[in-house]
């Protein structure tokens, strides 16, 4: 980005200033608290919107001259026009590059914190970290994929957020190995742990002898329980009630043949009445109906068309014609009449019969019932001996019972030695996944930590910083200066914290530049360059003339505190002469 021309209006210290850029570097000096800072400051808000001494928009005010209202500033450059107007806040034009605030406040990369110049250089070289990219760097290291694949969707979040998770993991599973072994987790004492094993006391083969004689002895106490409860019913007989209800049921048994005969008798007359009401029925209709009378008819039909034998057929016909009137006679009005009373006496021999039928099977019922209670009375017949048969029942059963219990606990004391075993085995197995998991989580941490995946993509990009560094310092003859992988700034050796006042200046300049150079933006604004001395001072001339011949640097603005306006230098730089805040002309400066 090259700068054409610069007006700023009642900022600060600066009444009037009016550059145009005929050179592409220009060095405004003047004495102390002339506006020159001023000057750089004015740039720095009108480019990227943020101000030096005040921090709320409602402050914007006393960046205004004093005894003025409105302040302006406008640049014009290869991108177009930049304007701001004070105190509205009112700009237009301004630039959001990642990379210009640190080139206009080249201070500004080294008080930035590691995490902010670590994301700065990877975005300023290009350096791409992607989920995708992570995700190879990890396979590439053999850790678990499997639990890889958890923290990838936390990628998309930031590293940070990936190896916070894994962390988290970690530290999870180290509660859990601890919850296991009620120990505290390390890792070389987690890599040996193993749970206690209780000692074996019987075998396989006596817990398989105990669990048989446990059945048999089963089988014995169900045995005397059967037998007790037998005797226990014996006792429970009343036999006078028992005797009693014999006789009741003998008395009934006794009626069998009584009712059986009565029954044959009733069923004789039922079939005698059933054929008077069919008969009653018949002529009652008018047309004798019934099998009976259908053969008779037909009989009397053949008799008419057919003259062979006909076996008594003559016979039959005249038994049906004594017992029922001619064939061809049609109904009888007095049988009829009396089918009323045929029905009557037809119902109630019914009811007789169906009586019958219940008395004699009640009877029945009874007789058997008598041989059932005579068994059940002869069970009852020795109390003293039942008492005897019982006691011994039971003594007998409390010895099985004992016995039972002595089995049972043998067999849960071989039972708990099994399960002891098979929880320490549990125990030892569910600590070693618990320790491998910490052991997968941790490497994946580590992994993500900013000294571990992230210092690989970040040296490539710093690798590119320190190139263009090393070159801009030889040329000034400034000392070695790096930047490491963990974005800690060292030159020739020491920290940069430790450094000097102009030391730091020489660091700061040089970064600035190389990040001017590969944004490509070009232009640089060095503020308090009266730090140098003059072999200092010097050697940032051939520094900035090697730039700007190079094209690393299309421009830049140079700002020194001097005791007047210097002379002799490249053709390249342009000299102005700021006084009482107003940019002098060659006449009033010389």
């Amino acid at each position: 980005m090259r700068i054409n021309s610069i007006q700023v209006d009642n900022f600060l210290r600066v009444q009037h200033a009016e550059i145009r850029f005929q050179t592409p570097v220009v060095l405004v000096a003047g004495h102390n608290r002339q506006g020159k800072s001023s000057l750089g400051e004015a740039l720095k808000h009108a480019f990227i919107e943020e101000p030096t001494r005040v921090t709320k928009k409602n402050e914007f005010k006393q960046l205004v001259r004093d005894g003025e209202k409105v302040s302006s500033i406008v640049i014009e450059h290869s991108q177009g026009t930049t304007s701001l107007v004070l105190p509205k806040g009112e700009g237009e034009g301004q630039i959001s590059h990642g990379a210009l605030p640190y080139c206009l406040e080249p201070s500004r990369f080294a008080t930035a914190d590691a995490n902010t110049r670590r994301e700065f250089v990877l975005k300023l070289t290009g350096t791409k970290i992607t989920p995708a990219t992570i995700i190879a760097k990890l396979k590439e290291r053999g850790v678990n994929e499997k639990k890889a694949d958890e923290v990838v969707p936390l990628l998309a979040a930031g590293i940070s957020s990936a190896q916070a998770e894994a962390a988290k993991k970690a530290t999870e599973a180290k509660g859990a190995w601890r919850a296991v072994t009620g120990e505290t987790y390390g890792s070389e004492k987690a890599k040996e742990w193993s749970a206690p094993v209780p000692q074996i006391t019987m075998s396989d083969d006596d817990i398989k002898s105990l669990e048989k004689d446990l059945t048999e002895i089963g089988a014995d106490i169900d045995d005397a329980n059967q037998r007790l409860g037998a005797l226990q019913n014996v006792d429970l007989i009343d036999v006078k009630a028992i005797q009693e209800e014999i006789n009741q049921a003998r008395q009934q048994g006794q009626l069998y043949a009584r009712i059986q005969d009565k029954l044959l008798v009733d069923e004789a007359q039922l079939a005698d009445w059933k054929t008077k009401v069919e008969q009653a029925k018949s002529a009652a209709s008018g047309k004798r109906e019934g099998l009976i009378h259908d053969m008779a008819r037909a009989l009397d039909f053949l008799n008419g068309v057919y003259t062979g034998d006909w076996y008594e057929h003559s016979g039959i016909i005249a038994r049906y014609e004594a017992e029922h009137g001619a064939i061809g006679q049609q109904g009888d009005p007095e049988l009829a009449g009396k089918l009323p009373e045929y029905q009557k006496a037809l119902d109630l021999i019914q009811r007789s019969v169906d009586n019958g039928k219940r008395d004699l099977a009640a009877a029945d019922a009874a007789a058997k019932l008598v041989v059932a209670l005579e068994e059940k009375v002869k069970g009852a017949t020795n109390n003293e001996e039942n008492a005897k048969a019982k006691n011994q029942i039971e003594a007998n059963l409390q010895v099985f019972r004992d016995e039972r219990k002595l089995v049972e606990d043998k067999l849960k004391s071989a039972k708990d030695e099994r399960r002891q075993i098979a929880d320490s085995n549990s125990r030892t197995k569910l600590a070693a996944g618990h320790h491998a998991d910490v052991q997968a989580w941790d490497e994946i941490a580590k992994a993500l930590k900013p000294d571990g995946i992230p210092a690989e993509f970040v040296g490539q990009a710093v690798n590119q910083l320190n190139t263009l560094i090393a070159t801009f310092s030889e040329v000034a003859q400034w000392g070695q200066i790096h930047i490491s992988e963990n974005m800690e700034i060292v030159a020739d050796g020491h920290e940069y914290r430790l450094l000097s006042e102009s030391h730091k200046w020489r660091v700061d300049t040089l970064i600035a530049c190389a990040i001017a150079a590969i944004s490509e933006l070009g232009f640089v604004i060095l503020d308090r360059v009266d730090v140098l001395d003059n072999p200092g001072r010097i050697q940032l001339i051939n520094l900035i003339d090697d730039l700007v011949a190079n094209k690393d640097l299309e421009g830049a603005l140079l700002l020194a505190t001097l005791k007047e306006k210097p002379h002799g230098l490249p053709d390249h730089i342009t000299v102005e002469w700021i006084e009482n805040g107003v940019i002098q002309s060659e006449e009033v400066a010389a």
